[in-house]
Order: structure tokens, then sequence, then C-alpha cells
């Protein structure tokens, strides 16, 4: 009897818990994020219009004419979740804090993934790795990776993540010599009178003197991420999903390799 009864709660305390579940998945509301931009047919953007080339406002332009690619990203997200998109210029301090308040729907401002923001953002898959490259002048094949850099010379900018690159390389390859100055501009210039063998720089920095001119090529890919991504408010799946799915389009299409190609060649 006592077994009997001990077996009634306990299916009892299961169908309870079955019914509570059930009214908890009724009552959920899915998520509308989507849905609420798509009718009212806008994609409002926060972006920091001080950052060239991804988004700025041109001497003597209006202080609504933002140009650059992140404005040419955002336009072709909006177009494809069938909306518009509306730029709003936000100091970089405040990008966030209009995220929240319901200000815009999404950053899009060469904002770096931060990990300490997880709570209160959602983020996309990386649109562009600002990472440190290598770069050589471009008639010399004897680099074509980082292990080529044994018994030569790579310049960096101090303190910088090719910096600490540059330390690990000399950590692993032999006779390497860096050579660190003050900021990229002397970097590159050391590259272009053939000072040093090689350097370490910044993507952005490197997509901009190697469209400059022809005399500089980048070897590889990134050595290490710092990855540009779109900032959604937490909690906004259907919106973060299309972002997502917009951007894995056009990489596969090559249009991100196009916006570089446009607003680092100019």
């Amino acid at each position: 009897m006592v077994a009997r009864r001990r077996w009634l709660v306990a299916a009892l305390v299961l169908i309870l818990i079955g019914v509570a579940g059930w009214l908890f998945l009724r009552g959920a509301k899915p998520d509308q994020s989507l849905h609420r931009l798509q009718a009212r047919g806008e994609l409002k953007v926060c972006m920091d219009a001080s950052y060239p080339p991804f988004e700025w406002i041109p001497e003597g332009a209006p202080a609504d004419h933002i140009v650059g690619l992140d404005v040419d990203l955002a336009q072709a997200i909006a177009t494809r979740l069938g909306v518009t998109a509306t730029l709003v210029n936000v100091g970089w301090d405040g990008l966030y804090d209009s995220l929240l308040v319901g200000k815009c729907d999404a950053i899009v401002s060469a904002l770096p993934y931060d990990p300490t923001r997880t709570e209160e953002a959602a983020f996309s898959i990386s649109y562009f790795n600002a990472g440190p490259v290598l770069l050589r002048q471009a008639g010399d094949t004897r680099i074509s990776g980082p292990e080529d850099l044994a018994g030569r010379t790579l310049a960096v900018t101090w303190g910088s993540a090719g910096d600490v690159e540059a330390s690990a390389f000399q950590r692993k390859l032999r006779d390497l010599t860096v050579r660190r100055l003050p900021d990229p501009v002397e970097v590159l210039d050391a590259l272009r009178a053939g000072e040093v063998d090689a350097v370490l720089t910044d993507h952005l920095t490197a997509l901009q003197a190697t469209y400059i001119g022809s005399d500089l090529a980048i070897v590889g890919e990134p050595l290490a991420d710092d990855l540009y991504v779109i900032a959604v408010r937490r909690g906004e799946a259907a919106l973060q999903a299309a972002i997502d799915e917009a951007l894995i389009v056009f990489r596969d299409r090559g249009m991100l390799e196009a916006l570089k190609a446009r607003w680092f060649h100019r």
C-alpha cells in the first residue's frame, strides 16, 4: 500500500510538471524581432560616422550623408530583409546604449566582437577580420608565410597586435630580428625603403597600403583575430539569424570582397 501511494505521488508530480511545462510553452511568445522590423519597413542602424573607410561623412557633405563599407553593407542587409535602412549617427561610446534603448535595431560600425557584452547584446558572424597580417614587397617571392621570416628583419608598430605576434615568432624562428617603430606609417616606409624584409600590421592598414599602390602585397590571412561583427539586442534571435544568413550569402557570392575593393581603393 505504501509503495502504491508513493508511485501515485510520483506520477502526480510528473503530471503537474508536464502541465506546468505545457502552460509555459503555451504562454511563451515567439521572437517577433524580424516580423516587427519588416512590418515597420525599416532597419534602423547605429554607427559612429568617424571611421573611414567603414563609415564617415565626407568633407563638406551634409551631416546625414554617411558613406562607407558599413553603409553599403547595412543597406544590402536591409534590402535582403525587404526593408529600407535608416542610419543613426551615434558617438562610439553611445552605440550599445542606443541599441538597448531602442534607438536602433542593430549596430553596424566596424564593431569588434566583445565577449563582455554578451549579457545585453547578440552578435552576428564576422564580416571583416582586422587582425594582423604579413606584408612584403610585391616582388619579393622569398616570403610566402611566417616560417620564411627566419633570418630576416620584421617591422611592427610598438604595442600593436603585430608586436605581440612578432614576439611569438621570435621564440620560434631562428635569427628573426624585430624592428619596433612608433606608428604604422613608419613601418610601411621602412618596408618600401627596403630597410626590412616584411612587416606585421593590422589588416585595415595593410589593405589601404596595397590598394593605394601595387608595390606591397599581403601574405595570406590574418594571423590573429580582431573580428568585426553586427550587434542586435539579446533575445532577438530571428533578426540575428536573418543577418547571419545575409552575411553568409554576401560572403559566398563575393560581395564582401567587392566591398573591400571598393572602399579601400579610393
